[in-house]
């Protein structure tokens, strides 16, 4: 089983900060056949933050250990109890928040949460993170 140290894994922060972009004006589902009107605009945008502690911890992204040969995404899960608000961190396919919990560890050599990670709609990889390990 694949070490998070070996993954690309950090242990992550979660802010929020103003970002200019552009984005599509009108109906989404329209805006092909419009010719993708779109404006700039600034919005608050989620950024992850690398820390060191798992104590300043309130997630973790890491390779996932499925597709880390293939197309190498990053699976990153959000920490219960660690004050992440509802609308930051890890959605289900409802935008509804996922939270796990730490159950042991200091740091990612030696993380473990709870419950079990299932990535739907994507690759559909279902594990856990024992002992450091995303199994």
């Amino acid at each position: 089983m694949p070490k998070l140290t070996d993954l690309d894994a950090k242990l992550i922060r979660y802010e929020e900060r103003p970002a200019t972009g552009e984005v599509i004006v009108g109906d989404y589902d329209t805006w092909h056949a419009r010719g993708c009107p779109t404006k700039e605009e600034t919005v608050q945008r989620e950024w992850r933050v690398t820390v060191e502690k798992l104590a300043d911890a309130q997630g973790v992204q890491f390779q996932c250990p499925k597709c880390l040969k293939s197309n190498g995404h990053y699976v990153s899960i959000t920490f219960a109890h660690r004050d992440v608000p509802d609308h930051l961190g890890s959605i289900n396919e409802d935008d509804e928040p996922t939270r796990w919990r730490v159950t042991g560890g200091t740091g990612l050599h030696d993380l473990s949460t709870q419950p079990s990670i299932w990535l739907k709609g994507t690759c559909g990889w279902h594990g856990f993170i024992t002992n450091g390990e995303a199994k």
